[in-house]
Order: structure tokens, then sequence, then C-alpha cells
């Protein structure tokens, strides 16, 4: 059964910070551009523990890893980061707009006792990259902490977790801002007890399925086997935010790949070859200005069979599949199977270092990387619904790696969870 902790968060001193200037994205979505715009914003910017700079003449004392541990330290030494009491759990509020919607999604903060997926408490549902997993381990073994939480999913059609929660909004939240997105954040604590035990017999019934953070958890798994069972029990817990996929709020979208750096590449060989799995249409040129129509086509055909988009040597083609009745149920599945592995001859291995696969989730990246001569072609997916995620991770099933996009990305930030 799944475990979750009450924890003595730490989080930023309003009275020494602006929350909207000291938080960040995810490592994983972060490029240089942003990294050192996001250096300047704040000297207490999270990007410092979180992801911070290289230097050429960094060595094994001194690098960014190091840097983040003694920055930690001065942190909270100069309560510029400050740490509560006792163990608390935490209701965390997000808003946020997506093409003129707003959603709302709410969930509990917690930390999750982790265990290997065998088990069937934690359920992944995609692969993961060995090259993230190496990094987020410098900087675990280095901080000891978790600067970010991972995206949990639980199933709760009662929404019995909400209900139960529901009476601390009454009360003022600690953490309460708009950031630079113009999302907004609340967060209020739990501090109740008889609710920590409430809350904690609940989680007990339901497994909980990884939505964001597959390499931050087998990063905290890894790390908690090294420790071993003589740890304290914290090496052994990783920070989460739980959210019930039957509430609203929860928005799922497609990540893009785009090839480059195949030898021999032709495009004629590569259509010609696609012909053996799927019907291939010419759409358009692969102009901006026929792109929404192209992404809206693809999207409305989606529902009655698969199709995905291609963009090559200035043309948009469309990629119908010829086996409808194929097994697969993701996009993601079918473009990784027919076209990288059976027809571009990618190996496992080279998908899994990631050197010749760029991702994203915006279309208008996907066709920029091609008409710019960075990739050498974009193929344009549609997202996967959640009861399709979660059907495949019931039955065991791995995604290929960033096959989901969680809309928002959760922030870095807001709590972190230190482990001793």
């Amino acid at each position: 059964m799944v475990k979750i902790a009450a924890f003595k968060g730490i989080r930023y001193n309003p009275e020494k910070v602006s929350f909207s200037n000291v938080i960040t994205p995810p490592y994983d979505v972060i490029s240089s551009e942003e990294q050192n715009e996001l250096y300047q914003r704040s000297d207490y910017n999270l990007i410092r523990l979180e992801y911070g700079s290289d230097y050429a003449e960094d060595n094994e004392q001194n690098n960014r890893y190091t840097r983040a541990a003694q920055t930690f330290s001065k942190w909270l030494e100069s309560d510029v980061l400050i740490q509560e009491n006792s163990p608390v759990y935490y209701w965390y509020e997000q808003q946020y707009n997506w093409k003129g919607t707003n959603y709302t999604r709410e969930g509990l903060i917690a930390t999750l006792r982790v265990e290997p997926y065998e088990n069937g408490n934690v359920l992944p549902h995609e692969e993961t990259l060995s090259k993230p997993k190496e990094d987020r381990l410098q900087l675990l073994q280095h901080c000891r902490a978790n600067f970010s939480p991972i995206f949990g999913l639980y199933p709760d059609p009662q929404r019995t977790v909400e209900n139960e929660c529901a009476p601390v909004k009454e009360k003022q939240p600690i953490i309460d801002f708009t950031d630079q997105d113009n999302q907004s954040h609340r967060i209020w604590i739990i501090d109740d007890a008889h609710m920590h035990q409430r809350l904690e017999e609940i989680f007990e019934s339901w497994p909980v399925f990884l939505a964001d953070g597959h390499h931050r958890y087998e990063t905290a798994l890894y790390f908690s086997q090294i420790m071993g069972s003589n740890a304290p029990d914290g090496y052994h817990h990783v920070l989460i935010f739980l959210f019930n996929f039957y509430s609203p709020g929860l928005l799922i979208l497609p990540t893009h790949r785009a090839i480059k750096g195949l030898d021999n590449f032709n495009t004629h060989d590569f259509l010609s070859q696609l012909e053996k799995y799927f019907t291939v249409v010419n759409y358009s040129p692969s102009q901006k200005e026929y792109l929404p129509d192209f992404i809206k086509e693809i999207r409305g055909k989606s529902h009655d069979h698969y199709i995905i988009g291609l963009c090559i040597s200035g043309y948009f083609y469309q990629l119908h599949l010829n086996n409808q009745e194929e097994e697969a149920r993701h996009d993601v599945d079918i473009l990784q199977k027919y076209v990288l592995e059976n027809t571009l001859k990618i190996t496992a291995d080279e998908l899994r270092e990631g050197e010749l696969i760029l991702y994203t989730r915006s279309e208008e990246e996907a066709l920029r990387l091609v008409n710019e001569g960075e990739a050498q072609a974009s193929f344009f997916l549609n997202p996967s619904s959640i009861k399709q995620v979660m059907a495949s991770a019931q039955e065991g099933q791995r995604l290929p790696q960033k096959s989901t996009y969680f809309y928002p990305k959760l922030v870095s930030g807001l709590l972190l969870n230190i482990l001793d």
C-alpha cells in the first residue's frame, strides 16, 4: 500500500523575497537562455539550487552541485528559506489559462515513501533517459533535499481527499501570489494531527500513478537504496504533489518529436518506406500560415483512426496508419514502432540516449526546427487521454520517454523537502 507522510517543509521567507521572482520551471524544460534570465531575475532564484550554471573551471571540488549545497545552507542560515516547526501537509491550488479557457488544479503536497514499481503501488507510464537521472543523483547526493515535487495522480471518484481538505481553505493561505506567466498559486498548511492520520489511511487504498517526474522518482528510489534501511526515514521519501484524476483541471498536451543527425537520410526514400505502414497524404507546403489548419485536421481525424503529422523538406504530410486495428493506444507508440524503429532503424539505446531526437510541445517550434535546418523531420502527435495513460500504467506498459505533457508543469520553489 502507498505510504505518505507529513514533513517539515521549507519555503521562501516572504519578508525577504517575492515569490514570483524566485520560482522556476522544472529543470528539464529550462533552456540556457531561460537559465540566464532566471539568474538575473533574483539573487535568490531557485535556479541556483535546482539547475545551476556550469563553468569552464569547474572540478570535483567546485561545480554546480557543490555550489548548490553551499547556497542552500547559506539561505537556510540567513532565513531566506524558513522551515516549519513540525511536520505538516499542504493543500495547493493553481489557476491557469490555456488558449482562452481557465483551469483550476488543486491537490495535496506530501512526501511519498519510494518503492520499486514491481510492488504495484507506484505506477509509471513512461520510459526514462539515463543522463537526467545521473544529474539528479548528483544533486541529491550533494544537497540531501528535494527542490521540486514530482506529480502523482490517484483515483478518487468520490473526491474524498478534496472533501476532507476543503475546510483548510477557510484559513489564510501561507503562500498567495500570481507569477509572471499569470498563473496564481495558493498554499494552505494542514497541521491537524487527526486529519494527518485520516489522509494517510485514505491513501493506503489507492496506487499512485506518476504523471511527471519519473526521473526524479527513480533517482530518489536509487538514492534510498544506496543509503540503506538504517538511514533516517526521510531518505526513503520524495516530495510529491498528489492530484485526483477524477477532478477537473487536468490538461494533457502532446510532446512532438523532431529527428536530427541521421546519416545518409533521404526524404524520397523515407516517404517511400513509410508507405509500408501508412497512407502518406501530401497536405500543403510547410508554411506557418498553414500550420493551424494542419493541426486542426489531425486532431479532428484522430477520433476515428490513428494519424500522425509530418513536416519534411518543405511540406506537411498526414500519415494514416494502414492497420487501424493496431493495439497501441497512443500516437507516440505508433511513431516509435513504425517510424523510428522499423523505418529509421533507431535503436532503443539510441532513443534512451536522446541524441537523435528533439522534443517540444510547441507546434510552431517543431515546424521551425525543420524549416531552419536544425532537424531533418518533425512529427506532430495527438495528446493521450487520461484514461489511456492510466490504462497503460495499470497494464504495466511503459510509453516512450516524454510521451505526455501535463500542462502546466509544476513550478519549483514553492516548497522544499530536506531529507535529514
